[in-house]
């Protein structure tokens, strides 16, 4: 699962389909350009609780993968724990993924 994950999460960045960081995450879910938001594991719990709260209010799913570093690993960013996927279809992959 993990390598799927991280083989479709990697695709979604080379394409351009995420969006990095709390406040462009916010900022795009207010715009409603998100299908997904992925929430990352190191994340402070409240970060994650914000996070959770404006994809609730803005009813946009998300997702909590358990796998370390997934982000920085991926993208190269450091200290990012919560990105936005633009894509829809990427969007439904990573959650059929996650959820199998």
């Amino acid at each position: 699962m993990e390598s799927k994950f991280s083989g479709m999460f990697g695709m979604a960045v080379r394409a351009g389909k995420v969006i990095y960081g709390n406040y462009s995450v916010k900022a795009a879910l207010m715009k409603g350009r998100l299908s997904l938001v992925v929430i990352g594991s190191g994340i402070s719990e409240r970060s994650r609780k914000d996070a959770v709260n404006m994809c609730e209010y803005y009813k946009t799913d998300y997702i909590e993968p358990d796998i370390p570093g997934l982000i920085e690993n991926i993208s190269g960013k450091k200290e990012v724990y919560v990105v936005g996927i633009t894509d829809p279809n990427m969007a439904k992959q990573l959650k059929k993924i996650i959820t199998a």
